[in-house]
């Protein structure tokens, strides 16, 4: 379906772009999530990337699906925006902060809290993975990785991940 509307924004339907936005925009927020740490700048990294796919589009080979052509998109707007950020001194979080998350909730919740406290890159590789169902070639596609690198950045995640979430098991909060 992907590729028909595809087809459809390149022939000019601009409605048939809503159906793609529809289709990859939770996604794409979680990825940008798991980058950035906030979810004002998520939102914001992700209408990034929608604007940069439709200006792109027609560039759009097919020789990766599309899912992997945005997210791509989606990941170096992210990282984009760190490097802003970064350059700004600003905080890594601002308006609410993910980070500051009340952890004592259900398995899900506290993975989620672990997560935003990962370093940016782990915290994508885990997200593609575990989260999106991404194979590590899939993953190489959308980061750019070399594939050993995505495979040892995903090890030192889930070597993260393990730390995190039985440090926070060792201080429950009251």
């Amino acid at each position: 379906m992907t590729e028909t509307w595809i087809r459809q924004v390149l022939a000019g339907d601009q409605e048939a772009f809503r159906h793609l936005v529809r289709a990859h925009q939770d996604r794409a927020w979680n990825i940008a999530l798991s980058v950035v740490k906030s979810p004002d700048r998520a939102q914001d990294v992700v209408q990034t990337a929608f604007v940069n796919a439709w200006l792109k589009l027609a560039t759009f080979s097919g020789r990766v699906p599309f899912e992997a052509w945005f997210y791509r998109i989606v990941v170096n707007v992210a990282i984009q925006d760190l490097r802003k950020r970064a350059e700004r001194t600003e905080p890594l979080t601002e308006g609410h902060d993910v980070a500051q998350t009340d952890p004592s909730g259900d398995e899900a919740e506290r993975v989620r809290f672990a997560l935003v406290r990962m370093k940016p890159n782990e915290a994508l590789a885990l997200n593609l993975h575990y989260l999106d169902g991404f194979s590590i070639r899939e993953i190489t596609t959308i980061t750019g990785w070399t594939e050993a690198n995505a495979k040892v950045i995903l090890h030192r995640a889930r070597e993260s991940l393990r730390r995190l979430l039985h440090a926070e098991s060792e201080f429950p909060t009251p």
